[in-house]
């Protein structure tokens, strides 16, 4: 239970610093105007490369979550072996090859951790200058000291925002270079990088595109050397990857209806599964549909984005709090630029529940609940409590994102 201590403590810390932040907002934001370049790289310095420093070189911690599963795979695919064929990765194909690139520096699993932080931190730096237009220090100050970002980044090396990264790949390109074949290369380059849950935005960017052919052009054009690569040296092997939606995870709905109505075993996995996939692809095909007219494309994708992994984390069985990774950037500018108050803390109050509830489900050995447990065990009541709150903090996000229907966020 010591790790879920400590977790605890450094969320609360944290979400302590960011409320004194943004009390002092107007110091920091005037700070950023008169040095913005110098602001932002002193925030990520402070925010994550000196803690880097600290733990893993000074303390000398080593990486512990996925990292040394990403590890593995990455001094595989150093040595030229072929994914999925000569070894297993439960990423996309191009993910190990990438994650081994620092290998070449230092052999390590911490540098897949600072290579996590860099590009994490590049992400930052290009969302930073599209998602609004005055400069505001305190916004992304805070996002580097959010608990749960903090934690997924330094201490779990975690991959879930690159998926974000490509959205403002799109965005950034498009400001440019307005070609729907473009955007489809992105995607493209997207899938077969990051996660395959990236479909759930390509296919309502389809129902958004005023050129399908180009868009679909752009997507094939990487798909299906990618697919005939992969069939010929490793055959379908790649397919297992789509297995890990088989596993239950928490927290969602169906794990918090599991003790009293066994949905896993009445329902099935599968149907889950469909139902979880098929409610996201109809929101994000419903949002571009009712919004395309009256949106522009970065205010239409950064909702998109939003709203579906939001209720992707609430409806999806196999989904875990760490994927809150995949949104809390775009989530965190759009409210502060708003000045939500309300959903500010709801977001803080988010953020710390995602850092303690996995550190105390993994601590009881990634148990999924059942009646018996709420009876029998504390610990496991505690659990369970936290994922219902976990859920009820998203669905009141989304529910409030979902109410800006017709009106233009300012951060477009």
């Amino acid at each position: 239970m010591q790790i879920v201590y400590y977790k605890t403590g450094i969320a609360i810390f944290f979400s302590i610093v960011v409320v004194l932040v943004l009390y002092k907002s107007i110091f920091f934001d005037k700070l950023e105007n008169k040095f913005p370049k110098l602001f932002f790289g002193l925030a990520f310095f402070f925010c994550r490369l000196l803690p880097f420093g600290l733990i893993y070189l000074v303390a000398k911690f080593e990486a512990h979550s996925d990292v040394p599963m990403f590890y593995f795979a990455a001094k595989d695919a150093l040595a030229l072996k072929f994914v999925y064929k000569d070894f297993q990765t439960a990423y996309q194909p191009l993910f190990p090859y990438i994650t081994a690139l620092p290998l070449l520096f230092w052999n390590k699993a911490e540098a897949i951790i600072l290579e996590m932080i860099v590009i994490e931190g590049v992400i930052v730096h290009f969302s930073k200058i599209l998602l609004h237009q005055t400069a505001k220090g305190s916004i992304t100050l805070t996002y580097f000291l959010l608990p749960a970002p903090f934690v997924l980044s330094v201490l779990g090396g975690q991959e879930d925002i690159w998926m974000w990264g490509f959205v403002v790949a799109m965005l950034w390109l498009n400001k440019f270079q307005k070609s729907e074949f473009w955007i489809g290369i992105i995607a493209g380059l997207g899938l077969i990088t990051s996660k395959v849950v990236l479909i759930l935005i390509i296919i309502p960017l389809f129902f958004y595109s005023n050129n399908k052919k180009k868009y679909i052009l752009g997507l094939i054009s990487i798909g299906i050397p990618t697919l005939l690569i992969l069939i010929t040296f490793s055959g379908f092997g790649f397919l297992e990857i789509i297995n890990q939606a088989n596993d239950p995870r928490t927290p969602n709905l169906w794990s918090i209806l599991n003790p009293f109505f066994d949905v896993y075993s009445n329902i099935g996995i599968k149907t889950l599964n469909n139902i979880g996939l098929l409610s996201c692809l109809m929101l994000g095909i419903g949002l571009v549909t009712l919004n395309r007219e009256n949106q522009n494309f970065k205010s239409l994708i950064t909702k998109l984005w939003i709203c579906v992994f939001l209720w992707f984390m609430i409806i999806q069985q196999s989904s875990l709090a760490n994927y809150v990774y995949i949104f809390i950037l775009p989530l965190w500018y759009v409210y502060n630029q708003q000045k939500n108050s309300f959903i500010l803390v709801v977001i803080l109050l988010l953020n710390i529940l995602v850092v303690v509830q996995p550190a105390i489900w993994w601590h009881l050995n990634m148990p999924i609940i059942t009646q018996s447990d709420l009876s029998n065990s504390f610990q496991h009541l505690i659990e369970y409590l936290l994922e219902i709150v976990i859920v009820s903090l998203l669905g009141i996000i989304l529910l409030n994102q979902l109410k800006i229907k017709n009106k233009e966020p300012k951060i477009c």
